[in-house]
């Protein structure tokens, strides 16, 4: 799929422009830094900063939020139902009877069809279906937010209050922990799991993460750099240590837990993992996070503290840095809610590159759904017969694009529209043209 096939002339222009605006803001950050530092022995810091989304983790193998979702949705499905004298009630014959509520009702009735399907194949390949996110279809058009905290307390009311024992062993001592903080356990443990890679340090070369990690290394390689990430993965570290011959001990990793102080810091490389830091990888650097920001009443209880370093570090760098969003999807509700505390009104000077092929998936949705995955492919890609013969879809796709442009616009995003394959590709052009005299 190729943008420039998808967007009408002057769309396609002002896009190219867009783009080219971003390397010459670049270029001009960079010079006036260097004309500002003459004679100074300070280590310069980079001008602008990437925030990275779940789209660069994907292409190894990484969970986009309604998979991750669906994933611990399918591995819910395995919870047993443990009864406990404890909730319970009389009856009218003065028996114990246990409280009825919507996790036991549900679970009741689960355990009769499972108990009753237990050795057919089919039900098993669709269990296992689920246990791989393959129903990811069905949250899509949920909100992200609300879903995780429906199924936040799904796993509250089944994994701890049905179903575990709060009394747990360790260094710490703490004998028995509160139920909160074990379904956060919970949580954790079941996004870290899900968050594996499944790609070779080979395939992260033609990533985006790659081309990210080449722009890193090669520009003004000597300066500080300091990246903004929304993913609990440490796939950008493993890749500037096994792409970019980054050392470990030159990356600084931060999360939630413990405090942040990149100036005293040694290393050249701070990536701020403003949700949460899950390690997954052998070069991991850094202390996990105690618990992860992924459901509503999360993101609020973190926005109560008005002074957490996250806050403080976002805000820092949106009015002092060129922000570069990568990954990022135009749906993605967390992402606006970010943008919405961020926004000063200012005009536009930050950009976003936003992958079209879903939007462009849903207008050409009758033809994805009658041709095969080859046929669609020529069919999307011919320039010709669209512009002749599909033009009203076409006007249709570019009307939304535009729309969006300006809800961006209005935030202080400049967009750039490109496709997941090309966009490996534009990171590297962006690299190319900066280094360009």
């Amino acid at each position: 799929m190729k943008t420039e096939n998808l967007l009408l002339d002057e769309v396609c222009k002002l896009n190219s422009d867009n783009f080219n605006k971003l390397i010459q803001d670049i270029k001009r950050k960079l010079a006036d830094n260097t004309k500002n530092r003459k004679g100074e022995d300070r280590v310069s810091e980079d001008p602008y900063t990437f925030c990275l989304g779940a789209g660069v983790s994907i292409s190894a193998g990484l969970p986009d939020w309604y998979t991750l979702l669906s994933k611990i949705a399918g591995r819910l499905l395995y919870l047993p139902y443990n009864k406990r004298s404890g909730d319970s009630n009389n009856d009218k014959s003065g028996q114990k009877s246990e409280k009825q509520n919507s996790y036991r009702a549900y679970t009741t009735a689960k355990n009769e069809i499972f108990e009753k399907y237990a050795y057919d194949d089919m039900f098993k390949m669709k269990l296992e279906a689920a246990y791989e996110g393959k129903y990811k279809y069905i949250f899509q058009g949920e909100d992200t937010l609300e879903l995780a905290e429906a199924i936040y307390e799904f796993i509250f009311e089944g994994a701890v209050k049905d179903g575990c024992n709060t009394e747990v062993a360790g260094d710490s001592g703490r004998g028995k922990i509160d139920e909160k903080e074990m379904a956060d356990f919970y949580v954790k443990q079941f996004v870290k799991d899900i968050c594996t890679p499944c790609v070779g340090d080979f395939y992260l070369q033609g990533s985006v993460l790659g081309a990210i990690v080449a722009i890193l290394t090669e520009i003004n390689p000597l300066s500080k750099k300091e990246i903004i990430t929304y993913n609990y993965d440490d796939l950008l570290e493993k890749s500037l240590c096994q792409v970019g011959g980054i050392k470990t001990d030159e990356i600084n990793s931060y999360g939630l837990t413990g405090e942040v102080d990149s100036k005293n810091n040694k290393g050249q490389y701070h990536i701020y993992h403003v949700h949460g830091y899950l390690p997954i990888t052998e070069e991991a650097n850094g202390q996990e996070s105690d618990k992860i920001i992924l459901t509503e009443s999360s993101y609020m209880n973190i926005e109560k503290i008005g002074y957490h370093w996250i806050h403080v570090i976002q805000s820092y760098k949106y009015h002092t840095n060129i922000l570069i969003f990568v990954g990022f999807s135009g749906q993605d509700y967390n992402f606006r809610r970010i943008l919405r505390n961020l926004s000063s009104g200012e005009a536009a000077h930050h950009y976003i590159f936003i992958c079209i092929d879903d939007i462009v998936d849903r207008v050409f949705k009758k033809q994805k759904d009658f041709l095969d995955e080859n046929e669609y492919s020529q069919f999307i890609n011919d320039r010709k017969k669209l512009k002749e013969e599909y033009s009203f879809e076409l006007v249709m796709l570019n009307q939304i694009l535009s729309a969006k442009s300006l809800y961006w616009e209005k935030h202080g995003l400049i967009t750039i529209w490109t496709t997941i394959s090309e966009l490996p590709g534009m990171l590297l052009k962006l690299k190319e043209g900066i280094q360009k005299r």
